[in-house]
């Protein structure tokens, strides 16, 4: 069964640079563990960003360290606004 993780984050202009530059460790430590991710950027608030985060099996993604450090990474710069999980249908 394939899962999803969307989270939205308010970037401000002047972290955008670092935003990026974790989401790029996150997604790369998904994509090592098979996993699909992408980032997508408001066409009406430049600041919204809402990021996703596919992955099959039992195993989330963020239970392994190295994704874990990365989406904390992430938190500290820009905590989550919201945050859902979802599931195949």
């Amino acid at each position: 069964m394939r899962r999803l993780l969307c989270t939205r984050r308010r970037i401000p202009d002047d972290l955008v640079a670092a935003y990026r530059d974790a989401w790029a460790l996150a997604s790369s430590a998904v994509i090592a563990l098979n996993g699909r991710a992408w980032i997508f950027r408001s066409a009406d608030d430049s600041s919204q960003f809402l990021e996703f985060i596919e992955w099959s099996g039992m195993v989330a993604p963020f239970a392994i360290p190295e994704v874990s450090a990365a989406i904390d990474a992430l938190t500290r710069i820009a905590p989550a606004l919201q945050q859902d999980e979802w599931e195949e249908a």
